[in-house]
């Protein structure tokens, strides 16, 4: 996706929260690797 959104707005703000990372700090990593 880097084609599609500039380089320096990817620089600016953070890409789009992914589900995993979201998963992750909500649940300990023991519990989301089960």
């Amino acid at each position: 996706l880097e084609n599609v959104v500039p380089a320096r707005t990817t620089a600016e703000q953070p890409p789009r929260k992914d589900p995993q990372m979201e998963y992750s700090k909500m649940v300990p990593q023991s519990e989301w690797k089960n």
